[in-house]
């Protein structure tokens, strides 16, 4: 019983093929991670705000945590951003002040998660009868891309 070489060649071809999709994947999956670069809190008398910068365009999703809600008069919105990760030691530092600072009617808390997936969670906890809340993207004019997060003192 012998094997030619193009039998030889069809059976190895889709091993190959599969093994290049692979590698291509995981390239670009690399090269989709998105940096948070800057993080900061403004606080004022009608506003805070919280604006984060990224090196790309993030990608948010956000929905209410009802279980939270059940328990309290506050509102509870998590926000995620998949295989978004903090630039440096420094910008998880300044995330984790802000998630450490007190405010009045509102709190936030950054982490860095890995399930579902890589990425960073945002919980954002506020009294409606006290805060408006409201978030959006923006484009900076230093082409940075950002997130702000806005609650209204009412």
């Amino acid at each position: 019983m012998s094997i030619s070489i193009t039998t030889g060649v069809k059976r190895v071809m889709p091993l190959v093929l599969s093994i290049s999709m692979l590698s291509i994947s995981m390239v670009t999956a690399q090269q989709a991670r998105n940096a948070m670069t800057k993080c900061f809190h403004h606080r004022g008398t009608l506003s805070d705000k919280v604006v984060c910068y990224f090196a790309q365009d993030p990608i948010c999703t956000h929905h209410p945590r009802l279980s939270d809600q059940e328990k309290s008069d506050k509102k509870n919105v998590r926000f995620f951003l998949p295989l978004t990760y903090f630039a440096s030691n420094q910008i998880k530092q300044l995330a984790q002040q802000v998630s450490q600072r007190s405010s009045k009617g509102y709190t936030m808390k950054f982490a860095q998660v890995e399930r579902p997936m890589r990425g960073i969670q945002l919980d954002v906890s506020y009294d409606p009868n006290e805060i408006d809340f409201t978030y959006a993207r923006f484009d900076a004019i230093s082409a940075h891309k950002g997130l702000a997060f806005t609650f209204h003192h009412k």
